[in-house]
């Protein structure tokens, strides 16, 4: 309970540093609302597909992958969690991952080179870890924060972008442009590294 507390806070301090942001740089509050809102819409529909896609995960099969089915089932049976669905990467490093927006919609992929180094036994151990993160719903809030917290990076050099093109450090109103562009400056590179932050301690705190 405590654990969601922090996350929750954490999460809402980093929507306050991309309204910060926002008004920083000249954008609409509800503008910046409307881009994190889409942004985590998409995210909580598709962010499995990306994830599984980018690590070259293949979804597999209880007869391709007898050895990682029968341990996820025994895990699950003992926890009382649903069942996940399993994924393979061909891939010599030794690791294994899980990713999905819930406890009902996971996928846990194992690398070959896991399956060749370890045993029944450790691959338990291993998938034990990786379904924690799936029952607490880790890999759902990582994400988001890693999504708001490129929307306010992405914010930030369009800030750059259209300050540049759009009038900071003309001829009239000298002194304010110059003081916007310094805010400018500041908020370009502070806000991405406070939200980096913030998603460290998501990170952690998880």
């Amino acid at each position: 309970m405590w654990t969601f507390i922090k996350t929750t806070l954490l999460l809402g301090f980093l929507t306050g540093i991309l309204f910060a942001a926002a008004y920083v740089l000249g954008f609409s509050p509800l503008t910046a609302l409307g881009f994190a809102a889409l942004m985590n819409l998409v995210v909580y529909w598709f962010s499995d597909k990306f994830v599984l896609k980018m690590g070259g995960a293949k979804l597999v099969t209880e007869q391709e992958a007898p050895r990682v089915y029968a341990a996820v089932r025994r895990l699950t049976a003992a926890s009382g969690t649903a069942m996940p669905k399993v994924a393979i990467v061909n891939n010599a490093v030794p690791n294994a991952f899980a990713t999905g927006r819930s406890p009902n919609n996971a996928t846990v992929a194992v690398h070959t080179g896991l399956l060749d180094a370890v045993n029944d036994e450790e691959l338990e151990a291993v998938l034990v870890h990786e379904l924690t993160h799936v029952r607490n719903w880790d890999m759902l809030t990582s994400t988001i924060a890693a999504t708001v917290a490129g929307a306010i990076s992405y914010m930030a050099q369009w800030g750059w972008f259209l300050g540049s093109a759009y009038g900071y450090g003309g001829s009239s109103g000298r002194d304010r442009n110059s003081g916007n562009m310094i805010g400018l400056v500041l908020m370009m590179v502070l806000a991405p590294l406070a939200a980096m932050l913030v998603q460290l301690a998501v990170s952690r705190t998880r």
